[in-house]
C-alpha cells in the first residue's frame, strides 16, 4: 500500500507537523515508556499524536491500519509516510533523517543508514554498475528480465558500515510488489556487488509478500478466506516450484497436507468452534488467572484425510510448546489429527 501524503495541506504544514508530532513521541517516550512496553495501550497513544497533529485523515483509518503495526517501527513509519508519501520515494536524507528518529525515540540503538560524503561513488555510476550486474544475472540464469529499469520503482538507499565500509543499495518493485523483485548492493570498498532477482511465482517469494500484507504474520493467523486463495496459489505453482528449484518450501508443504476450505452456511460458525476447542483445551493451562483465549494464536478450516471438515485451532502455551484441537465444522466434536506444529 503506497500512503501519501494528508490531501490539501501545504509541504510546510505537513513540515511543521511532523516536527512536532516528533517532539510529542520524545516527550511522551521519556514520560510513559509507551513505545518499549509495545502494546494495545501503547498503539493507542501513538494513534492519538498521530490524529492530534493531523498526520492522517481519520483516527478510525488510522486504527483499522494499526492491526498490522507488530512493533512501535510500523506506527512510527505510518506517521512519516503520511507526510512525506510511501518510503519506496523518499529521499536519501529522508531515509537518514528516520533512522535519527528511531534512534532519537528509544525504538532502535543504532543505524547503518548514512548519507554518501564527497570522495564516495556517485549514485548515478553505482546505479549503473549494479543494474548491469542485475542483467548479468539474469541472463546467466535465463529469468525472465526485460531489461527495463524505468518500469519499475526504484528505491535507492546509503548504508555505512562498521565492518564492510559503504553501501549503495538499489531496490526495484513492480507496481503492486510490496518487496522488491530486483535488488543489488555494491560495496564501495571492495567493489563486490551483490544481486537478488525474484521469481514472482516462487513460493518463497509470495509467503513473504503475503505476510508482509498481514503484518508479518504466519498463514494460520490468516483469515481463512486468505488461507483458502493462497492454499489454491500454492497447488496451481506446484509443478513450477519443483521444476525450477527442485523442492516444495517446509511452509509449502504444511499448508499443501491439508486443503483449505471455505465455510458455509450448514457448518459451525468459528466462534461456536472455537468455544468448544477452548473447553476441550483448558486443562492445559496451568495460570488460574489466564484464559485459552490469551493463548490462542490462529485457526485454520480443513478437509482431513478422512474427508472431514474440521476447525483447527493453534495455541501457545507459556512454555513455548504449541498445541493444536480440531473440531469437526459439523459435529462440533473433537477429532484426532496429525497437523504439523510448525511456525509457518
Amino acid at each position: 500500500m503506497l500512503f501519501i501524503p494528508t490531501c490539501g495541506l501545504t509541504d510546510n504544514f505537513v513540515s511543521d507537523n511532523l516536527y512536532r508530532f516528533k517532539l510529542s513521541v520524545v516527550d511522551k517516550q521519556e514520560q510513559t515508556s509507551f513505545l518499549t512496553v509495545w502494546d494495545n495501550v501503547g498503539k493507542q497513544q501513538l494513534i492519538e499524536l498521530i490524529s492530534d497533529h493531523h498526520l492522517c485523515d481519520t483516527s478510525s483509518e488510522v486504527t483499522e491500519l494499526s492491526a498490522t503495526w507488530l512493533t512501535p517501527a510500523h506506527g512510527i513509519q505510518y506517521a512519516f509516510e503520511q507526510a512525506w508519501g510511501s518510503k519506496l520515494h523518499w529521499t536519501l536524507q529522508q531515509n537518514h533523517e528516520y533512522a535519527l528518529f528511531e534512534i532519537e525515540c528509544g525504538i532502535s540503538q543504532s543505524t547503518v543508514v548514512a548519507l554518501p560524503m564527497l570522495g564516495d561513488m556517485p549514485v548515478d555510476e553505482a546505479r549503473t554498475y549494479v543494474q548491469e550486474a542485475i542483467r548479468n544475472q539474469a541472463s546467466d540464469k535465463q529469468y525472465e528480465f526485460n531489461g527495463k529499469f524505468e518500469a519499475y520503482i526504484e528505491r535507492v538507499q546509503f548504508w555505512r558500515y562498521p565492518d564492510y565500509g559503504s553501501v549503495w543499495v538499489f531496490e526495484y518493485y513492480g507496481d503492486s510488489s510490496i518487496t522488491p523483485e530486483l535488488s543489488g548492493m555494491i560495496y564501495l570498498d571492495t567493489l563486490n556487488i551483490t544481486v537478488e532477482i525474484h521469481d514472482n511465482l516462487d513460493m518463497q517469494y509470495l509467503y513473504r509478500q503475503k505476510c508482509f500484507e498481514n503484518g508479518f504474520q504466519p498463514y494460520k493467523c490468516w483469515s481463512l478466506d486468505e488461507q483458502a486463495e493462497f492454499y489454491r496459489q500454492l497447488v496451481a505453482l506446484k509443478e513450477h516450484q519443483l521444476m525450477v528449484y527442485g523442492f516444495i518450501p517446509s511452509f509449502a508443504e504444511t499448508i499443501l497436507s491439508y486443503e483449505h476450505v471455505l465455510p458455509s452456511d450448514d457448518m459451525l460458525s468459528m466462534t461456536d468452534a472455537e468455544k468448544l476447542a477452548k473447553e476441550a483445551v483448558s486443562y492445559l493451562i496451568d495460570d488460574e488467572n489466564a484464559t485459552t483465549s490469551d493463548f490462542f494464536i490462529g485457526a485454520s478450516l480443513i478437509r482431513t484425510t478422512e474427508d472431514k471438515i474440521a476447525y483447527c485451532f493453534y495455541l501457545e502455551l507459556p512454555d513455548k510448546a504449541q498445541e493444536k484441537i480440531a473440531v469437526d465444522a459439523y459435529s462440533g466434536k473433537i477429532i484426532d489429527l496429525d497437523l504439523s506444529l510448525s511456525r509457518d
